[in-house]
């Protein structure tokens, strides 16, 4: 992680105190407010990261159902399931194996920006190389969401983020 590029460096996740499940509340109440994509959350352990991810997850979608109905009829594609997970706008992923074909490293870090559910595909845009790839879920394209992470798998995949939670 290039915590240079850190914009904010602020959350303390792994206290010794009582309180963990509030500073965890917390912490996703704040991580909610700014963008997936440009943030990611730190951790000392892998149960830790995939909790948070899961957490993370359940609040970006049930951030996506608000005026679901409204969203449909106005023609917009709001989720998509692939490989088991149901992407929504918004999502942080990152993809396990890289693909010729899109211009995609292994460990690529992209955020989610349009599911389109009747044609089997999903926009992402790639954070390094700051482009904008179209996946078909017929593809395989292998990825896993990435809000949270372990500090040395950050390191090793090269993470950035404008916004690091520890």
């Amino acid at each position: 992680v290039d915590l240079s590029l850190a914009a904010d460096l602020f959350f303390f996740l792994t206290s010794a105190s009582n309180d963990r499940e509030k500073l965890i509340k917390r912490l996703l109440d704040d991580w909610l407010e700014h963008s997936a994509g440009g943030s990611i959350i730190l951790t000392p352990t892998q149960e830790d990261a995939d909790h948070l991810n899961k957490l993370c997850h359940e609040r970006r979608y049930a951030q996506a159902q608000v005026d679901w109905e409204q969203k449909l009829r106005r023609g917009e594609k709001i989720a998509l399931t692939v490989g088991g997970i149901t992407l929504v706008g918004g999502e942080r992923i990152r993809f396990l194996h890289g693909s010729n074909g899109h211009g995609i490293s292994a460990n690529e870090i992209a955020t989610v920006l349009s599911p389109d559910p009747e044609r089997g595909t999903f926009e992402a845009y790639l954070h390094r190389s700051k482009r904008r790839v179209a996946i078909a879920e017929a593809q395989q394209v292998a990825f896993k969401l990435e809000y949270a992470t372990t500090m040395r798998n950050a390191i090793s995949q090269k993470n950035e983020a404008e916004r690091v939670y520890l």
